[in-house]
C-alpha cells in the first residue's frame, strides 16, 4: 500500500513531515547520528548523517520477496555508502542469509557487518516476586509445557498438539498450555482437560507473570524462522526450551544444557517463497518427522525426569552482565560503534 501511496506527491510530502516529526534530534548524544526506521522501505535518499542496519534477515531488506537485480543493487549502494557504519545481523544465520542474496557484492560492505543478537533483561529476576498463578497452578504437581507463537502452523503448534496426544496417554501428570491463533476447527480435534487454549491477546508482563515464570517446559518446534524471540523469552525466566535446528536457533540453544532439539524437514534460509514449502504445510498436515520427533524427546524428557533437578540459573544467567544476550553485551557493541 504504501509503495504505491508514494506515487502521491502530496501525501510523501506529508509522509516525510510526519517522520521529521517523530525521529527529530533529541539530545546532545544524537547530535551526529540520527535513528531512522524504513519499515522495510529503503529512502528515497540516504541520511545525512551516518547510520547503522539491524537487521534478522536479509529478505527482511526486501520486505521478505525475492528481490530484482535493480533492487539488489538499490540497496547495495546504501550498506557500501561510507554513511552506513555497520551493518548488524541478529546472527550468524543471518550473514549466511546476505551472502546467498549478494553473491559476490557481498565483499562490497563486509567489513561493516558485525553480528549483535537481540538482547533481554534477566525476566526471572524481575518478574519472580511478581508471578501471577491466576491462570496456571502449581498446586496439581502436573509437568507444564508451553507454546507461544500467533502462527500456529508456521511455529510447529499442529506437530505439538499431535504429539500430545501420544504423550497425555503415556503419562498422566502432563499438560499443554498454548498461547496462539489456533482455530476452532483445529481446537476440536485436540479437545482435552490438560490441553489450554489461550488468544494472542495479553502484553508481554502478563506472559512473563502468568505463563512463563508457571510452567516447567517451553516447546517451539518451529519450521520457519529469523531468530525465534520466544525462545530468549522463555529462557530469560529460566524456562528449558525444546525447539529445532531451524535458522539461529542452534546459536540459542546448546544440547542438555539449556534446552533440546528434534529433527524436522528444515527448510533452506532463504525460504519466504510459499512455492519452496511442502504441501503437507499449506494443508495443515503435521510433519510426521518432526511429530516423531517431539514424542520421542518429550518422552525421553519425561521418563528420565530431567526437568526435576533442572538448574534454572543455566538459563537466565545469558541475560546478565555482558553475558550472549545480556543488555550490557549489546551496549557494549552499539557504544564501540557510536563513538569510534
Amino acid at each position: 500500500i504504501y509503495h504505491n501511496l508514494k506515487k502521491i506527491p502530496l501525501l510523501v510530502d506529508l509522509i516525510n513531515k510526519i517522520q521529521k516529526q517523530l525521529f527529530k534530534e533529541n539530545g546532545k548524544n544524537l547530535k551526529e547520528i540520527y535513528s531512522y526506521f524504513y519499515s522495510q522501505i529503503f529512502p528515497d535518499k540516504l541520511p545525512d548523517k551516518s547510520f547503522v542496519v539491524d537487521i534478522e534477515h536479509a529478505n527482511a531488506l526486501f520486505d521478505f520477496s525475492n528481490p530484482s537485480e535493480l533492487q539488489k543493487q538499490n540497496c547495495l549502494k546504501i550498506l557500501a555508502n561510507t554513511k552506513c557504519l555497520k551493518l548488524l545481523p541478529w546472527s550468524y544465520a543471518a550473514v549466511k542469509t546476505l551472502k546467498n542474496i549478494f553473491g559476490d557484492d557481498y565483499y562490497k560492505f563486509e567489513k561493516k557487518v558485525e553480528v549483535m543478537y537481540p538482547a533481554l533483561q534477566n525476566n526471572y529476576k524481575l518478574y519472580l516476586k511478581f508471578a501471577d498463578s491466576s491462570i496456571i497452578s502449581k498446586d496439581n504437581k502436573k509437568i507444564k509445557l508451553l507454546f507461544v507463537g500467533k502462527d500456529y502452523k508456521r511455529k510447529g503448534a499442529l506437530e505439538l498438539l499431535d504429539t500430545f496426544k501420544i504423550l497425555e496417554k503415556r503419562f498422566t501428570n502432563v499438560e499443554l498450555y498454548l498461547i496462539s491463533n489456533v482455530p476452532d476447527f483445529i481446537k476440536e480435534k485436540y479437545i482435552s482437560e490438560n490441553v489450554h487454549f489461550f488468544p494472542c491477546n495479553f502484553s508481554s508482563e502478563e506472559i512473563f507473570r502468568k505463563f512463563y515464570l508457571n510452567v516447567d517446559l517451553f516447546v517451539f518446534p518451529t519450521h520457519v524462522d529469523t531468530f525465534g524471540m520466544v525462545l530468549l523469552e522463555a529462557l530469560s525466566c529460566g524456562l528449558p526450551v525444546v525447539t529445532t535446528r531451524q535458522f539461529a536457533c542452534e546459536e540459542i540453544i546448546t544440547e542438555n544444557q539449556n534446552g533440546w532439539f528434534v529433527e524436522s524437514n528444515v527448510l533452506p534460509l532463504n525460504t519466504f517463497n510459499i512455492s519452496e514449502i511442502s504441501n503437507d504445510y499449506l494443508k495443515q498436515v503435521p510433519e510426521k518427522l518432526l511429530t516423531d520427533s517431539l514424542v520421542v524427546k518429550l518422552s525421553d524428557i519425561l521418563e528420565k525426569g530431567l526437568l526435576n533437578n533442572f538448574n534454572k540459573e543455566v538459563c537466565y544467567k545469558l541475560f546478565d552482565g555482558t553475558e550472549k544476550f545480556s543488555i550490557g553485551k549489546r551496549n557494549l557493541i552499539l557504544s564501540k560503534i557510536y563513538n569510534e
